[in-house]
């Protein structure tokens, strides 16, 4: 089992060089592992959205033909559509469920409702599920986490120091 998982506290207690050479060790371990994984799908990339075979696998293939529908994307791009419909079906996907009766209140319900759209709409959620979505179609997996986000920028007229957005976001982590 050593070897499957990082020691943390063994690695902790180094000295400073014995610590840099055994992250340098894991790192590169970590880059040569993804390295082949990044081959594999380069390689399905190259499948979805090819045209021509010879920018594929495929290319040993005899035939003499070597032009191509992209099948492949237009399938993956009916599956995206799909899951968006599913995902975020209309305006109003939202549903606020209570667990007791004050909480299930028609006014407490909706104002919930409506602050989480507008955070969930200024956020840009859509756009990155979208992106998460593609993750999962074209790699098998997706990854995202939560964070607080505090925009500001000041605007050139005024000079002003402006809010654009505070709340929590949907941050897409590349797979």
């Amino acid at each position: 089992m050593t070897n499957k998982v990082l020691e943390i506290e063994r690695i902790l207690n180094l000295d400073s060089d014995a610590l840099a050479r055994e992250l340098a060790s894991k790192y590169d371990s970590l880059r040569a592992q993804k390295f082949i994984k990044e081959q594999e799908w380069k390689e399905v990339r190259d499948y979805i959205f090819a045209t021509d075979t010879r920018t594929t696998t495929n290319v040993s293939n005899e035939h003499s033909n070597t032009t191509t529908i992209p099948k492949l994307a237009q399938i993956r791009d009916n599956l995206h559509a799909n899951y968006m419909d599913a995902i975020f079906p209309n305006e109003e996907w939202l549903i606020w469920d209570g667990d007791d009766e004050d909480a299930v209140a028609v006014d407490k319900r909706d104002v919930i409702e409506a602050y989480t759209r507008n955070k969930a709409l200024a956020s840009g959620i859509r756009e990155t599920m979208s992106d998460l979505l593609y993750d999962y179609i074209d790699y098998g997996n997706a990854f995202a986490e939560v964070i607080w986000v505090d925009e500001r920028h000041v605007d050139p007229v005024t000079g002003e120091e402006e809010t654009t957005y505070v709340g929590p976001r949907v941050r897409r982590i590349s797979p």
